[in-house]
């Protein structure tokens, strides 16, 4: 089967729906990533075998539209300009190249992340049946309808009125997972995995014995060095070994920047897959980006959150109902909730608990059959 995942151009979108497109590759099927020229290198590296199929701008292009047109914050965004992001800039920028595209390659069926509105486009110009995949807890509903009301007039000016997914495929376990859950499409449950990349190799550092270690990362899209050097002094502060991701997005940035002085119980890695920065760790530190969410309690490492935007919010506050973590809203606040946190039993028993409740679903490649057989059976 020729399977065509949809996904918006950015590394958080990417990475949660890479472990499915292995499987499926692992079963012999042909695998397409519809997205952003920008991301081929790194579409090459995680999933090798892989066709790409080039459609659109690279978020900070179509993002700096949806503000232009809103005249709101993107780093900010409330639910409209989200829906202009996603429903609007973006699908106008990549849906001519994202239709001609897939109409060569000939997909079977599409599988679109949770934000992305071209693969829905590109399903019913084809004519053929698509998923959706969640990235964590599910949006809430007002996020949803400004999406949806955004790509739908796009949508009706085109002609097309995508159907339904015939199922949505949710990494979220229960202790996390929204009232917002979609509820009119079959759901199938899926393990979220830490991202890993074939071949990488990372030797975490030693440390200070006895002391704990903090893994401190924000991300790709909210990875400002002014803001990191903050957060990382904060949680420094507190004694523990820390490590620091600078984040892909942030090379040129670290350049050109002046250093800013750091303990020696510091370290800063420019990029290391999750699944092996993860390795040892006590507590995470993190915006509340939802792949490192899920990654932190797929291992029962407990976070402290500072949220800065996008879904960040939403999945903080799910993850501090679940009892896994605790959530702050300034810096000055890191040091005393870091060190709770580390003596902190009930939230590390909770984390074990979501850790469980995540070995217990389905693995990718039990997913991919589901949908494999959802996708050939008659409507």
């Amino acid at each position: 089967m020729r399977l065509l995942f949809s996904v918006t151009p950015a590394f958080g979108h990417l990475f949660p729906v890479v472990p499915l497109a292995r499987a499926a590759l692992d079963r012999g099927h042909r695998v397409g990533v519809l997205t952003c020229s920008g991301m081929a290198e790194v579409v090459a590296r995680e999933l090798p075998g892989a066709d790409l199929l080039p459609a659109g701008t690279m978020p900070l292009e179509f993002s700096l539209l949806a503000q232009e047109r809103t005249g709101v914050d993107v780093m900010q965004p409330t639910p409209e300009v989200i829906g202009e992001i996603f429903g609007g800039a973006r699908l106008e920028t990549a849906i001519d190249d994202a239709v001609a595209a897939a109409r060569e390659w000939r997909p079977d069926t599409v599988i679109a992340e949770a934000f992305d509105t071209v693969g829905p486009a590109v399903a019913a110009t084809l004519e053929v049946p698509w998923h959706q995949i969640g990235l964590g807890p599910a949006l809430p509903e007002p996020i949803v309808a400004e999406i949806t009301g955004a790509a739908a007039k796009r949508y009706s000016d085109r002609g097309l009125v995508p159907a339904a997914p015939r199922c949505y495929i949710d990494p979220c376990p229960p202790a996390v997972q929204g009232p917002d859950l979609r509820s009119d499409v079959r759901r199938l449950p899926m393990r979220p995995e830490p991202h890993s990349t074939p071949g990488s190799v990372w030797e975490p550092p030693a440390g200070q014995p006895g002391q704990p270690r903090v893994l401190v990362t924000l991300g790709t899209i909210f990875s400002d060095r002014a803001l990191l050097d903050e957060v990382v002094g904060a949680v420094a502060s507190t004694g523990a070994t820390v490590i620091a991701t600078v984040g892909m997005a942030m090379k040129e940035e670290t350049t050109a920047a002046p250093p800013v002085t750091h303990p020696e119980s510091v370290h800063f890695v420019q990029f290391a897959p999750m699944d092996q920065l993860l390795s040892g760790v006590d507590l995470v530190v993190s915006a509340g980006g939802a792949g490192t969410v899920l990654a932190a309690m797929s291992r029962a490492v407990p976070l402290v959150l500072w949220p800065q935007g996008a879904d960040q919010p939403i999945n903080a506050a799910r993850a501090q109902a679940a009892g896994v973590a605790s959530v702050v809203d300034t810096a000055a606040a890191l040091p005393g909730a870091v060190t709770e946190a580390l003596q902190d039993t009930a939230l590390r028993a909770a984390a074990a608990t979501a850790a469980h409740q995540i070995a217990a679903l389905p693995v990718p490649a039990e997913v991919l059959d589901e949908i494999v057989a959802l996708s050939t059976a008659a409507d």
